[in-house]
């Protein structure tokens, strides 16, 4: 037989993707006795990992990794913690990597060892224990990065007993559904709705008569601001059929702007249709025609429309017009109501909600910038109405409360980040303060966020010549200003360094640690902490230790909390300080609150001392350490700094479309760097949102102080900005609606080993 090669990445005959980057075999499923492969080594910069009884209960992974010497790593995990580490340097005990080099890697599961081999010879063992025996069974699979190795397609074999495998969802806890209900006729004329959102154009439906209608003749659109995939709608709707161009009908899943199913009636021939848009920023529709049904004028008909991952029903008056299993736009996202040129109105609207969530009250949400596809967005209060947003490709301003903004006047262009992160925050007396990393993270304080005056550094100086190189990041809003028990105020402000020992810096390098400065003199001098990875010296976290972006809060009891979300246990996590953020103790996790590598931010509100705000992205990674899928963006509210109350969606949408020009790029939607601020009646909350792919060539190195070549990793970003009414924001229970997985909540470990 001839030998077959492909690269690792698309699954092939035999093969399916089980979750980010692994891939593993069809036909074996159950208790592995061994695994082994070949690979064909590219030559530098690769990895190549083999894994058995791989399942959410944990797993063993033989792997190796370039580091200073060519690395073999023999990993047991536990559930999500990583019980086992083994290490063997491989180019010392004489193997060279050079490119078209093949060896083999195999694991193998004894009765009382668990064994790692390298070209046949035992280069790892592991001794197994008791506790377990419950984690033997599960996949068989290899993962590599696409194009960084090859792997002898007919080498891969495996030993052990089959069994029948699972249903993954057969113990998954299903939200209960949210039952909504809109009557306009409880409403007067001119009114809208709370839990609907306004349009920047305005044109939006309001209250007539006990009815909903348009309010202009042309194009209308009114959402409830609630995110959901498979909604059941049932509505009483009027058309007098006057106007033959006229369309009307419903919003399904429209999230994020460019994604939706409409499911309208069209006037001129009377047929029932389903325009279904899934993905692609300037992708064509798919029109999906139901039969001729003709709606008489000046009657009232009854619709129902069922919408169930691919499959879509409407029925009028118990009639079924339109029925279709070919949806392809599945994610989560708004429902509402739309009209364009044509006499309408709305009688009832009640939904069935699948999510479980309810609707947020008095919100509305913005792009500041439709035409920009290159940024995040953080958000500043000089007062009043006014609103500033600071995003790396430029600046905005609005007047309004944020429902509408323009270019910042150039009074305000020192808070350009130039490619970097900014951390902008307001004193308690009134003042700003920006730590500009551009330049060695300095200090500058204003009154006004227009003219800046510098009065320090972060860094101490022995850091300054590893400013881009080593110390890469900060995190969105992490300056932090807090009241101490004896009334004087500090600053804190946590940096990330790379650990990873990457040549060139990068935003999704694995391997940070963070230490956290403060100053009690106003920001004019510094002091620095413990390493974060001093507190992480007891725990596995991967390979490498990765802490980054925190933020400090205080608590209640006087202890300090250094949250950070993007680690490596899929959980929102802690480090507390007792000496007010001089040391920080033991990892811990809020088992409620899950996530993966990516950013968070949280605010105190400055009306009320000891509440915070935190909005996150509320998405469980595909594995322990994963960053996507990150397409839900959540609110919860804490009134110790300890214990959050989730409180709305803030943005939800699908997990894993992708562009049909790059079908190997990240995916497609995804949520960045959100920012939030809290004014004494609103909440703020803004981010950046992928809406297209990035245009560039997966193979183009990405450069930190050029924002243009980042745009491979999080796609092609728009600066997004939501506000929400503080005081009608309602407490809802953790549980399977808002809650990522609520089967992670037992396997968390709060304060153990992850």
């Amino acid at each position: 037989m001839s030998e077959k090669y492909f690269d690792v990445g698309p699954s092939e005959d035999g093969w399916e993707s089980a979750f980010e980057g692994w891939l593993v075999n069809k036909s074996f499923y159950g208790e592995s006795e061994s695994a082994e492969t070949e690979f064909i080594c590219p030559g530098a910069g690769f990895k190549a990992s083999i894994g058995a009884n791989m399942s959410f209960a944990g797993g063993y992974i033989c792997r190796v990794i370039p580091k200073q010497g060519k690395h073999l790593i023999l990993i047991l995990r536990r559930s999500l913690k990583t019980v086992c580490v083994e290490w063997a340097e491989l180019e010392a005990a004489g193997f060279k990597f050079a490119a078209g080099q093949r060896f083999r890697l195999a694991i193998v599961c004894g009765r009382d060892s668990v064994d790692a081999y390298f070209n046949g010879t035992r280069m790892l063992s592991y001794q197994r224990k008791r506790e377990d025996e419950s984690f033997w069974i599960g996949d068989c699979g290899f993962i590599a990065p696409k194009g960084s190795m090859q792997l002898a397609k007919d080498s891969f074999t495996v030993k052990g007993k089959r069994i029948e495998r699972p249903n993954e969802d057969e113990n998954k806890e299903i939200p209960a559904p949210y039952g909504y209900r809109f009557d306009p006729s409880s409403l007067p004329d001119g009114a809208m709705p709370a839990e609907w959102t306004d349009t920047e154009s305005k044109n939006t439906f309001v209250i007539s008569a006990g009815k909903a209608v348009p309010s202009t003749p042309g194009y209308c659109e009114s959402l409830i601001f609630q995110y959901d995939n498979d909604p059941c709608l049932r509505a009483r709707i009027y058309c007098d059929g006057k106007n033959s161009d006229g369309l009307f009908g419903f919003i399904l899943r429209k999230a994020p702007a460019t994604a939706y199913l409409k499911v309208g009636y069209r006037c001129s021939d009377g047929v029932w249709l389903v325009e279904d848009t899934p993905a692609k920023y300037d992708c064509k529709s798919a029109i999906i025609t139901g039969r001729p049904f003709a709606m008489r004028p000046g009657t009232e008909y009854d619709i129902c429309i069922r919408v169930s991952g691919k499959k879509l029903t409407v029925d009028v008056d118990g009639e079924r017009v339109l029925e279709s299993g070919e949806i392809r736009h599945t994610g989560f996202g708004k429902t509402g109501i739309f009209a364009e040129g044509a006499v309408f109105s709305l009688s009832y609207l009640e939904a069935d909600f699948s999510s479980g969530t309810a609707p947020a009250e008095n919100a509305f949400m913005r792009c500041a910038d439709p035409d920009t596809f290159q940024g995040s967005m953080e958000i500043e209060l000089p007062g009043g109405d006014e609103i500033i947003g600071i995003s790396k490709q430029g600046l905005y301003r609005s007047v309004n409360g944020g429902r509408s903004f323009e270019a910042a006047p150039e009074e305000y262009s020192f808070l350009h980040p130039h490619g970097f992160y900014q951390s902008v925050a307001k004193l308690h007396d009134g003042t700003f303060m920006q730590i500009v990393l551009s330049e060695g993270s300095a200090v500058y304080t204003s009154p006004d966020l227009k003219s800046w005056t510098r009065i320090g550094r972060v860094a101490p100086d022995e850091w300054l010549d590893e400013i881009g190189s080593h110390v890469i990041m900060t995190h969105v809003g992490s300056l932090s200003e807090i009241r101490l028990p004896d009334g004087k105020y500090r600053l804190f402000f946590p940096m990330n360094k790379n650990t990873s020992r990457h040549d060139t810096p990068s935003l999704s390098a694995r391997g940070h640690d963070t230490i956290c400065s403060f100053s009690d003199d106003g920001g004019r001098t510094w002091n620095q902490s413990a390493p974060v990875s001093e507190s992480l010296a007891k725990y596995v976290l991967r390979e490498l230790p990765d802490w980054a972006e925190s933020k400090v809060v205080l608590c209640s009891d006087g202890t300090m909390r250094l949250y950070c979300s993007r680690n490596n246990s899929r959980f929102f996590s802690f480090l507390e300080s007792k000496d007010f953020g001089e040391t920080w103790g033991s990892v811990q996790v809020i088992p409620y609150m899950q996530c993966g590598l990516s950013s968070f931010s949280t605010i105190e509100d400055p009306g009320e001392p000891g509440t915070w705000y935190t909005v996150w992205v509320n998405s469980l990674p595909t594995f322990r350490g994963g960053t996507f899928p990150r397409t839900r963006l959540c609110l919860a509210r804490s009134h110790d700094g300890k214990n959050w109350e989730f409180l709305a969606d803030v943005e939800r949408f699908g997990t894993r479309y992708a562009d049909d020009a790059e079908p190997d790029s990240k995916p497609l939607f995804q949520l960045v760097d959100p920012c939030i601020n809290v004014d004494d009646k609103r909440v703020y909350v803004s981010w950046g949102e992928s809406a297209r792919g990035s245009g560039l060539p997966s193979t183009q190195k990405r450069v930190l102080s050029d924002p243009s070549t980042l745009r491979g990793y999080h796609n092609e970003l728009r600066p997004i900005f939501v506000s929400l009414d503080k005081k009608k924001l309602r407490p809802q229970p953790w549980s399977a609606a808002t809650v990522a997985d609520t089967r992670l909540i037992p396997t968390a470990g709060v304060g153990e080993k992850w």
